[in-house]
């Protein structure tokens, strides 16, 4: 299936994977060209001659701070599976998203201003999902089409965020500020995600040119009695009892 259903009517055949996965790994500074920009330059002597503004670095930042994003998606062994115009497939996938403010980047180049408030935003997230969908690809006149419908498994999330607009200030008195922060966590959710895509046929040259749209209205309710929540309900309750088992004996 890959990213376009479409696809099961163009490559009329079956399969079954056995294992494969894959890996993602980003982030909104770090790169090979910014390495090389700035090796070996000076950034507070306007009079060397390799001199690189501050400034002109901290705004590769984009004003968001530093952003460290990974991913993994896992195709369950031997429950991805296709047989002429229809699939199933099944894989987990883990997403995490974190970093430092901008503030908090300014303050580590630039030092504590006097008079100026530092922004100590912080928004962390991870979330671990199974997908579990059903695919069907059609051919028409000049192009093919395809949907998969799926169920999005929510297993595990946390999540750090800011209340209001945290900062930190330096004045004649002192140092002070407010910072607050909220922690979420939660296991068990459920949605339901649609993926839409068409391929045309074959041209002239060996080229076929397609679209799809990823997780459409896709969006996972944390707050439902799911499954797996009845589950660590239950295990949890389980401990307790063996716990106080052994105490009272």
């Amino acid at each position: 299936v890959g990213i376009n259903p479409a696809n099961l009517a163009v490559y009329n055949t079956a399969s079954w994977n056995i294992i494969d996965f894959s890996f993602g790994l980003s982030n909104n500074y770090f790169s090979i060209n910014n390495y090389n920009t700035l090796s070996g330059a000076h950034l507070n002597d306007d009079s060397d001659p390799n001199h690189y503004p501050q400034d002109q670095m901290l705004n590769k930042f984009g004003g968001i701070g530093l952003r460290l994003k990974q991913s993994i998606n896992f195709p369950l062994p031997g429950l991805n599976m296709s047989k002429n115009q229809f699939a199933f497939s099944s894989k987990i996938i883990s997403n995490l998203d974190i970093g430092l403010s901008d503030g908090i980047v300014q303050f580590f180049f630039t030092g504590n201003p006097y008079q100026e408030d530092i922004d100590l935003n912080i928004e962390e997230i991870f979330y671990l999902t199974q997908e579990i969908g059903f695919s069907y690809g059609h051919s028409f006149t000049g192009f093919s089409a395809g949907f998969t419908i799926k169920y999005l498994a929510g297993l595990f999330y946390m999540g750090m965020e800011s209340i209001g607009n945290p900062t930190l200030t330096t004045d004649i008195n002192g140092i002070h500020g407010i910072a607050q922060y909220m922690l979420r966590q939660d296991i068990g959710g459920g949605g339901i995600g649609l993926d839409l895509g068409i391929l045309t046929d074959e041209f002239d040259d060996g080229f076929r040119f397609g679209l799809s749209i990823i997780n459409l209205f896709g969006t996972i309710d944390w707050s439902q009695t799911s499954f797996l929540r009845k589950i660590v309900i239950l295990l949890k309750e389980v401990t307790l009892l063996i716990i106080n088992f052994c105490l009272i004996k």
